[in-house]
């Protein structure tokens, strides 16, 4: 959980949100919740790396003194070994926020799949415009630049009422259907998708076959039977997206 907590979310999703464009000073707030959210982690962390995390909180000591959020205890202390734990009101539980940002993570994640898939060099800025219902466009609109950031893309229009650019890489996902404008080899993109929901199907095949032993789902440790739910059940959304970029080619 530690892992996934720092690794996932605070490394690969907040830190790069919340990253300035260079040159640019990080926003004031950004600084502060980044500190705390740095101290929370060490604290969390030490028990299981007890060297590494007491030299980064004392360069932390150096780089930010004072930090924490409202509603967040995180007591100051030289030595993180001394350091208490941090308690955190409940009032900073926002399922809202959750939901959007996992909107944002969810488009972010079309894009990068609809770039491989189109072969983009990393750095190449394109635009991405996204049918989507009003009210996910509403929520997507002020996380716009955020969006571009972690693409490299330029966001020309979101809501319901867009239309596919001709020979544009499409990807559907729960969020809509999302167009790189880029032109793509109708050819090559249809023999990618095909090679690829030949995959899929092998897999949901064999997995379907392992949930129907009942030996299986009966003796098995709950939690291995549930991984292979949560397979099954990601491999087949994944089939379905593939197939509607097939019949949109």
């Amino acid at each position: 959980g530690l892992y996934q907590f720092v690794w996932n979310e605070v490394c690969d999703w907040y830190i790069e949100s919340v990253k300035p464009p260079q040159g640019e000073a990080m926003a004031a707030g950004s600084r502060q919740t980044l500190a705390a959210v740095l101290d929370v982690s060490l604290r969390l962390l030490h028990p299981v790396m007890p060297f590494v995390t007491e030299r980064l909180w004392s360069a932390m000591n150096e780089a930010v003194p004072q930090r924490g959020v409202a509603g967040l205890s995180i007591p100051a202390g030289e030595l993180l070994v001394k350091a208490a734990w941090p308690t955190a009101d409940g009032s900073l539980t926002d399922a809202d926020a959750e939901a959007e940002f996992g909107l944002l993570q969810e488009v972010v994640g079309m894009i990068r799949e609809v770039r491989d898939g189109a072969k983009l060099p990393p750095r190449e800025v394109v635009d991405f415009s996204m049918r989507t219902a009003a009210a996910k466009a509403d929520v997507l609109r002020p996380h716009v630049a955020t969006v571009e950031a972690l693409t490299n893309t330029k966001v020309a229009a979101l809501g319901p009422e867009v239309e596919k650019p001709g020979g544009a890489a499409a990807v559907t996902g729960p969020a809509g259907d999302g167009f790189l404008h880029v032109q793509i080899d109708t050819a090559e993109e249809a023999e990618r998708l095909t090679k690829r929901k030949d995959e899929l199907e092998r897999s949901l095949k064999t997995l379907d076959g392992r949930l129907g032993n009942e030996k299986y789902t009966s003796k098995a440790p709950a939690h291995l039977v549930q991984q292979t739910r949560d397979q099954r059940a990601e491999a087949a959304a994944e089939l379905d997206r593939v197939t509607k970029q097939l019949e949109a080619l």
